[in-house]
């Protein structure tokens, strides 16, 4: 009992030494990103960042826009209210203004818009802290200590978290959210018989669902898809009740419940329910089809990603495609996140570079997901879902700029960031396996003793 306690008191520090190293490490980048030390990084927002600081600065609450979903604007704003400035203004609007400041006001406008952007930079750095510390309890709580603080290490020195942790995106945020979702699902797969502990997992699953879902409307799909994923893995398991269904149509009721306002504020303005998407649509359409006869080229794409007339996503996806290519697409773009974006994504910094060998440890990681029987497979199912909305863009090249492509061929490799954290939950699994098994032969090769158990003990013969 006591060496029990030890292991939980050394896993738990070892945890807050990577926890404090994480957020310590990020605010420190996002220090020099400010004081302009970090060669190619801009000091100030630019792209979609920037976008997301305009909306999060002139959006009253609760911040509808039909260009981006509300709740991580929100969460912007309101950070805003208490550590920034809201009459500070953006840097377009500084350059609108430059001919008539003085040298000393525009130095003290840039100030003012620069000590936002830093507020929001450390924003995004706590999402990427709650992001690992919902990591670290999914681990923990399908396969145990070591595999959880294998997990935390990889997500602490991931130069591609530290990358997007120290801007202005959502990346983050809805990596914290998505694990916090299937956590919950985890639990409510371990078939609690407490009445109060299935109402209480109901209005968590309503209320993150809903967070995740109005950060990305794309959310929409991949909840649907968990929720089908959770009845189907009960129900092979034998384990399925009314009250699963019931479950699952209350979650589903409720975020469409929670969003509806916002839903309804797009219709009013622009006549489409999911006004964001169809801008992406319209982004990737371009993209796709820059050059060709009754499209943009691509000189005025790179100068501007939405020209061209308004598309849904069902008519850029279905229409501009047969049914044969978008099934062709879909299984591309899984083969080259798995194949291509994954393995980017595990370059890690220059000192830990063999660490990107550790993707091989999702071999026995999933062998470990099917050991774990319904855990493991909704574990497994979830993460591939939260990737289909994304699947279908990831074959393109489309990193169109002036200059070289920062990211090299193909698209930004953050459509495909929330797998990361799904691998890297993986390469625990596959690092306790692998521990378990080194260690079961090092006790059959009789280097290690086999420690015994409380029968054992109790029944083991006193020597007087």
């Amino acid at each position: 009992m006591v060496q029990e306690r030890i292991k939980w008191y050394l896993t738990l520090g070892v945890f807050v030494g990577l926890f404090l190293y994480a957020w310590q490490n990020r605010l420190d980048t996002v220090s020099a990103i400010i004081n302009g030390e970090i060669r190619g990084e801009s000091r100030f927002l630019v792209y979609d960042a920037a976008e997301y600081y305009q909306l999060a600065l002139k959006t009253p609450f609760p911040c509808f826009s039909t260009r981006r979903p509300p709740f991580f604007l929100c969460l912007g704003r309101s950070w805003l209210h208490v550590f920034g400035d809201l009459h500070a203004g953006t840097l377009q609007e500084v350059a609108q203004e430059k001919a008539r400041l003085s040298p000393a006001e525009l130095s003290q406008r840039l100030l003012r818009v620069l000590s936002n952007e830093l507020a929001m930079r450390r924003l995004n750095v706590a999402t990427s802290q709650c992001a690992l510390l919902a990591l670290f309890s999914l681990t923990l709580l399908l396969a145990g200590r070591f595999a959880a603080l294998c997990a935390a290490f990889l997500w602490t020195f991931s130069t591609w978290d530290i990358r997007y942790s120290t801007s202005f995106l959502r990346e983050d945020l809805l990596v914290f959210l998505n694990l916090i979702l299937v956590l919950i699902f985890v639990l409510l797969i371990r078939n609690p018989t407490n009445k109060s502990t299935w109402f209480a997992s109901t209005v968590l699953l309503i209320a993150v669902g809903s967070a995740a879902s109005l950060t990305n409307l794309a959310y929409f799909i991949t909840i649907l898809g968990m929720v089908l994923v959770y009845n189907l893995v009960k129900g092979l398991g034998r384990a399925w009740s009314r009250r699963d269904m019931a479950v699952s149509v209350a979650v589903y009721a409720g975020i469409l419940a929670v969003a509806l306002p916002y839903l309804v504020f797009n219709y009013r303005e622009v006549g489409a329910f999911f006004a964001p998407l169809h801008n992406h649509a319209r982004f990737w359409r371009n993209h796709e089809f820059a050059g060709q006869p009754g499209y943009p080229t691509r000189q005025e794409v790179i100068e501007g990603s939405r020209l061209g007339a308004p598309i849904t996503t069902f008519e850029y996806v279905f229409e501009k495609h047969s049914l044969l290519e978008v099934g062709r697409r879909y299984l591309q773009g899984y083969r080259y996140a798995l194949g291509r974006y994954l393995p980017r994504l595990f370059n890690f910094i220059p000192p830990l570079e063999l660490l990107r060998y550790a993707l091989w440890l999702t071999l026995p990681g999933l062998v470990a997901c099917h050991l774990l029987g319904r855990e493991g497979y909704f574990l497994l199912f979830a993460s591939l879902i939260t990737l289909f909305p994304n699947a279908f863009i990831l074959p393109l090249n489309v990193v169109l700029t002036k200059d070289a492509p920062a990211f090299g061929p193909g698209v930004e490799p953050r459509f495909t960031f929330p797998l990361l954290s799904f691998a890297m939950i993986l390469c625990g699994l596959g690092a306790e396996k692998v521990r378990e098994m080194i260690a079961r032969w090092f006790i059959d090769a009789g280097y290690f003793r086999r420690p015994r158990t409380t029968v054992e003990t109790a029944s083991r013969p006193i020597d007087r």
